[in-house]
């Protein structure tokens, strides 16, 4: 979907709201059609409460649809409520324990939240039962790298190919691997050459920009990361969050990322607030009072700072 022509990309949107609409209006308790347009909400920016309405719909006619309680849980951590986004998919995973995309981003919330024996646990079980799923193979990369474990991160980016071959040639994917290569072998040379390699990585590939953003807040490049988001803002194509996407989560391409712990460092810079607003994210906090949890954590008034 990222990398279609704009036009194109309309007409299957529009598609797929038609589509989403009929099945409404065959059946109103089909909660799965208010997700759909739900995730084709991603494609205009700022409507955060058009978005949260419609999944609220969904959970009106199915409160117990593990999927649809999963979506809610995004939709949560995406505007910044990370800890009642977690216990969202918790339930989710309590509901339908065997379904692998449910238990990766289960067992990645517990690891992310301190409890990293379980959280491993959990995604070692899923890929145990499902050894082909990319949602368990993806968060075991990503603990992995994070742990450090190398050894384990690497053994698993050797499965890239084989479950999705045209990973391996993407920007986010090339970006994981330098990023794991200086976290091996770190210096300040390296770290210098990284900055400026993610930034031509972005312009060349502009679906990857936010991903890439990521991976140096990750390293404490919060400058250079907060650039690339500004200068992806300015192109629409590197925000289309997979609107037809509407079997999954969009992996990469949500906001979530900005929220989660591994990223703390860019919320602490008060140039982080200003990326809220021209995101929408701030109106919408102001309008409904459902702050994020970092408006307690950050060393700088948040809420002040989100007025601009």
């Amino acid at each position: 979907v990222l990398r279609l022509a704009r036009a194109d990309r309309a007409r299957l949107v529009e598609d797929a709201r038609e589509a989403a609409e009929r099945a409404l209006g065959a059946d109103p308790s089909m909660g799965e059609a208010y997700a759909v347009l739900a995730a084709l909400e991603g494609e205009f920016f700022g409507r955060w409460r058009e978005r949260e309405a419609l999944i609220e719909k969904a959970l009106a006619v199915e409160p117990n649809n593990p999927h649809l309680l999963f979506r809610h849980g995004q939709f949560l951590i995406a505007t910044g409520r990370v800890a009642a986004g977690f216990a969202e998919q918790a339930r989710a995973f309590e509901l339908d324990p065997l379904d692998p995309m449910l238990a990766a981003f289960h067992g990645y919330n517990r690891w992310s939240q301190g409890a990293k024996a379980e959280g491993r646990a959990i995604l070692e079980e899923a890929a145990k039962r499902y050894p082909d799923n990319v949602f368990a193979w993806f968060m075991r990369l990503n603990t992995a790298a994070l742990d450090g474990d190398f050894a384990a991160a690497q053994k698993l980016r050797a499965d890239a190919e084989r479950l999705l071959p045209t990973l391996v040639e993407s920007a986010s994917y090339k970006a994981g691997e330098r990023m794991q290569q200086l976290m091996m072998a770190p210096s300040p040379e390296a770290f210098m050459q990284l900055g400026e390699d993610f930034s031509a990585m972005a312009d060349a590939e502009p679906a990857a920009a936010l991903d890439l953003a990521v991976a140096l807040s990750v390293l404490g490049f919060t400058g250079p990361a907060l650039e690339i988001f500004g200068e992806a803002l300015d192109n629409p194509d590197a925000w289309r969050a997979g609107a037809l996407e509407t079997t999954r989560p969009h992996i990469g391409y949500e906001t979530a990322l900005l929220f989660i712990n591994e990223t703390r460092t860019l919320r602490n810079d008060a140039e982080f607030a200003k990326l809220c607003v021209r995101l929408g994210l701030a109106r919408y906090w102001r309008d409904t009072g459902a702050w994020p949890d970092c408006a307690s954590e950050t060393g700088y008034d948040f809420r002040a700072a989100c007025e601009g």
